[in-house]
């Protein structure tokens, strides 16, 4: 961790050039460091990355009173110039304050609170940095595919985990969204994850989708009420199915999705 070991014990605009380098490292040429410029300075942002600007402050001694100074001193001059038609394409502000403790004061963080009604506002501390270096991306495309993944299927795993579908009829929609809108969208090689673990996850959801549509077909189920679907039930063939395939079968993939689910809502990148 020789990066992060070197911003743990660094300050002023040693600690800002190890910022840009654990950036760069992260993110490759997506994230642009900024310069001085004459007189005007670097038009309070030390750093882009896509549409975020990031402004770096790490004095050697942290103050609180001195932080919300720098921070509305840079707040301010960041808006004066993006008012003047500078960083027209930054939708984000970021602040990135070192401080000895772990967190934020609250003073900062109302501080930020306030910033938020005018424009949208973040800070990130040296255990934020601790993630980056150790992989965790929130501006990757992983990122936001992951969002995009969780969006699309979090409904439908929330509905299978928490529907007995040996007791009640259910949603008949259910397997035409599963194999019309989720499995070929997400078996699609453009939806493929960068990070394997994440994709390895993504491949295990789908397959116990896919697991769950061998039960919702005519052999096990029948249209109910127009807009329902049920279990057969109604021959001492389909009573068996029910209790020695169905029954079990299912039930084993509801807990499977739930096991998955959480894993999904417990993934950082």
């Amino acid at each position: 961790m020789i990066v992060f070991d070197e911003l743990k014990n660094a300050y002023g605009n040693h600690f800002q050039d190890l910022f840009s380098e654990l950036m760069m490292q992260r993110y490759g040429l997506a994230y642009k460091p900024t310069s001085t410029s004459g007189n005007n300075g670097d038009f309070k942002v030390d750093g882009v990355l896509h549409s975020t600007a990031f402004a770096v402050y790490a004095p050697e001694t942290y103050n609180d009173n001195k932080t919300i100074k720098k921070l509305k001193e840079d707040f301010n001059g960041f808006l004066f110039y993006k008012n003047k038609g500078c960083w027209v394409e930054i939708e984000k502000y970021i602040f990135v304050v070192k401080r000895e403790r772990s967190g934020i004061t609250s003073t900062v963080l109302n501080l930020i609170s306030n910033f938020k009604k005018d424009f949208p506002v973040d800070i990130w501390t040296i255990d934020d940095l601790r993630y980056v270096y150790e992989n965790y991306l929130p501006f990757s495309d992983d990122d936001k595919l992951l969002c995009e993944f969780k969006n699309d299927v979090t409904y439908i795993m929330e509905y299978i985990k928490n529907t007995d579908f040996t007791s009640v009829p259910f949603d008949i929609n259910l397997p035409t969204v599963i194999s019309e809108r989720i499995l070929p969208k997400w078996e699609n090689k453009k939806y493929q994850f960068n990070n394997q673990n994440i994709e390895s996850l993504k491949k295990e959801i789908l397959t116990t989708l896919n697991n769950l549509l061998e039960y919702l077909t005519p052999l096990y189920v029948h249209a109910f009420n127009g807009h329902l679907l049920l279990f057969n039930n109604d021959s001492v063939e389909a009573g068996e199915r029910l209790r020695n395939d169905f029954q079990p079968n299912v039930f084993k993939i509801r807990k499977e999705m739930n096991v998955l689910l959480n894993k999904l809502w417990e993934i950082k990148i």
